[in-house]
């Protein structure tokens, strides 16, 4: 297990063999996954180290990987990615501009920015992996941000996401979650959330029959009491 200073370390070691190999990487780099929870400080340690670059040298990546499973096991992985789809099909176009900035690092006179991923996309994007490990994050990340935050944040990601079928799905997920960890009653999430009127219908439909029955129940008049049968 690493501790998020064994993760910089390693982050160090990258950016000098990607030196040394003369493919220099992308000044900024964003701890992802485990390793952005390890740096927020919601789990004290990761199995891995995951990291978001721009450019960096995949023979680094697998150089340094490999040496580092002498020391930290066969398992061990030093995760890079570039792509802005992290996990499944949701895309995190502003990724470098959004991630808090964790630590600055100088290596061989050149500055680097050690990101961290937002606790609200970390949650967001846990919720779409629909893994067991993931699901147990999300009252931990819960507890470091806000709904007000959450479903702003939804509905950027929603507008990114790269499988439109899926998003019905996602936006029910979400709305379940809000009421399970902050108590947000559905009626007061779905109308925040940016979506197509016939999603919006249809998560109605899932959480409450319509959108105004309770209040209309409510406003309804008294049916007429019942008129005695004539005698025969």
């Amino acid at each position: 297990m690493l501790a998020i200073e064994d993760a910089l370390s390693i982050i160090r070691r990258l950016i000098e063999r990607s030196d040394r190999l003369g493919a220099p990487i992308h000044h900024t780099i964003v701890a992802v996954g485990g390793t952005a929870l390890s740096a927020h400080g919601i789990r004290p340690e990761s199995e891995d180290v995951d990291l978001f670059v721009r450019s960096f040298s995949d023979d680094a990546v697998f150089e340094l990987e490999r040496e580092l499973r002498a020391t930290h096991g066969e398992s061990f992985r030093l995760d890079v990615t570039g792509t802005e789809n992290l996990w499944g099909a949701i895309l995190l176009r502003d990724i470098e501009e959004r991630s808090p900035l964790y630590r600055a690092l100088e290596v061989n006179g050149r500055a680097y920015a050690i990101k961290a991923l937002a606790v609200e996309d970390l949650f967001l994007l846990k919720l779409s992996a629909d893994r067991e490990k993931d699901r147990r994050d999300l009252p931990l990340l819960a507890a470091r941000t806000t709904p007000g935050a959450l479903i702003e944040r939804f509905n950027t990601l929603a507008r990114w996401h790269g499988n439109r079928g899926a998003v019905l799905g996602y936006a029910d997920e979400f709305v379940r979650r809000l009421e399970t960890l902050y108590g947000l009653p559905p009626p007061e999430v779905i109308p925040q959330l940016h979506l197509p009127h016939h999603m919006q219908e249809l998560l109605w439909e899932s959480h409450s029959p319509t959108p105004d029955r309770d209040m209309a129940d409510d406003l309804a008049p008294p049916p007429p009491p019942k008129r005695p049968n004539p005698a025969p």
